[in-house]
């Protein structure tokens, strides 16, 4: 038996099998192609009023972080984007493009940029052929300088148009991997592909998958932070390890996912039956939380979109600080944290041991906890938790337990990298796996994964 999962992702650049469904792709590329046109016109607008030097007030489009009048004074040019990097409580910040300015470069190169990405997006819909952010700085490359700089225009211009960036026909390049038997992903081309327990499979972008088919024998989902311990699980084929109650499926988005990856596991967590856990796996350290975090809650640059990528069913596996000792785990074997690591955790701690006091509900608590949750640096659940919200945030990944979890970290001054379960960190196998018995990270993950799909059977 298996069960359908439609992809929860639906951006315009995609061919569906029926003809409702291709007609109405072509009016949601038709209606982003008229917002990029309009956004031209009025920039364009402006730059004629510029050349003869009058006022003149433009609305951007229908986001309303763009609609605030942008004014050219004496033959100035002022475009206002949305900017992510400036995300505040309301909503996202703007950032602005001007023209002329005082810089020893070209000062009409960030416009030049803009209106190369928006020509490069109106051409992509025009024929439904997706770019990725790759393609898009390979087209001019000498214009654009670098890949950060195409990273940030795409998705500011998606957020000032209030359409996702896969609506524009630009995706991000596909970085995570997938494995375990129990999962067929069935693309709109017409192929598909079979998982296997063995090798991890690229995950497609959200784009590209028409929907994935979920066998019945599927216990459990467990998401790796890093690259290198998926590999290892997958060489162990613990996707299939016969001590535990069913077999799973094995993700990772080599550090922070990309939304090909957060899309599956969103999908994966709005469908799937609630007694399938989704587990993760990540360092025991504000880096491991905060991905872990964008798992849950999203991205701060994505953060229009969390509705479509959040998976708030996901539970911290480990590994915990807390969990050292037990393991038998020499804390001068570990890493010791550097000073840049102490001043992450601190502000997170901090941050943490503020939400405790929101709770408590005293005015002038609350006034300093968001005072602080505005501060750079942080998971974006984080910054922008209100009094309206601050419930659903206060769970076990940003409660007490977690702020014990880094609070320890400071007390022994050690980092809990997933690597000490599997020797390399030390440049070697783990000594029990070359023995023919199972390895430290297989004896870890299977009493807890078992525990989990015990309870929820």
């Amino acid at each position: 038996m298996s069960n359908i999962l439609n992809s929860e992702y639906s951006p315009l650049c995609e061919s569906e099998s029926s003809g409702d469904g291709e007609a109405s792709s072509r009016d949601m590329a038709a209606e982003a192609m008229e917002r990029i046109e309009d956004l031209a016109l009025t920039i364009l607008e402006q730059i004629v009023e510029a050349s003869k030097t009058s006022d003149h007030n433009v609305n951007l489009g229908p986001a309303s972080t763009a609609s605030v009048p942008s004014r050219s004074k004496h033959g100035k040019i002022e475009i206002r984007l949305a900017d992510r990097r400036k995300e505040g409580l309301d909503g996202p910040g703007v950032r602005v493009l001007r023209f002329p300015m005082q810089t020893r470069s070209a000062s009409s190169r960030q416009i030049a940029q803009l209106l190369k990405v928006m020509n490069l997006a109106h051409a992509a819909l025009g024929v439904s052929l997706p770019l990725t952010k790759r393609d898009l700085y390979y087209k001019d490359v000498s214009l654009f300088g670098s890949q950060r700089t195409v990273d940030r225009l795409a998705d500011d211009l998606a957020a000032t148009l209030e359409l996702d960036r896969s609506e524009l026909c630009i995706r991000a390049t596909s970085k995570g991997l997938i494995c375990g038997n129990d999962l067929i992903i069935h693309l709109k081309e017409g192929g598909a592909l079979c998982l296997n327990d063995q090798e991890g499979t690229l995950i497609p972008a959200g784009e590209d998958v028409d929907q994935f088919e979920v066998k019945s024998d599927l216990a459990w989902v467990l998401i790796v932070e890093k690259e290198a311990v998926f590999q290892n699980l997958c060489r162990l084929q613990f996707a299939s390890y016969p001590n535990l109650l069913g077999s799973g499926l094995i993700i990772t988005g080599k550090g922070y996912p990309d939304i090909a990856t957060r899309s599956l596991v969103k999908t994966l967590s709005d469908n799937l039956p609630d007694h399938v856990p989704i587990l993760a796996l990540t360092d025991g350290d504000a880096y491991g939380l905060d991905i872990l975090s964008v798992y849950r809650y999203g991205s701060q640059n994505l953060r229009h979109e969390s509705s479509k990528l959040a998976a708030h069913r996901i539970e911290w596996l480990g590994i915990k600080a807390s969990e050292l000792k037990d393991l038998g785990i020499d804390l001068d074997a570990l890493i010791p944290i550097t000073s840049h690591d102490e001043k992450k955790v601190e502000l997170y701690n901090a941050v943490l041991q503020m939400m405790l006091l929101i709770v408590d509900g005293e005015l002038y608590i609350v006034l300093q906890a968001m005072a602080m949750l505005r501060r750079q640096g942080l998971p974006a659940e984080w910054r922008h938790v209100t009094l309206k919200n601050r419930g659903t945030l206060f769970d076990h990944l940003t409660g007490v337990a977690c702020r014990r979890e880094l609070t320890r970290i400071l007390h022994i001054r050690r980092k809990a990298e997933i690597e000490i379960l599997t020797g390399s960190s030390h440049g070697c196998r783990d000594t029990q796996e070359l023995e023919g018995r199972p390895s430290s990270l297989v004896n870890y993950l299977s009493r807890k994964v078992f525990h989990r799909v015990d309870m929820s059977a």
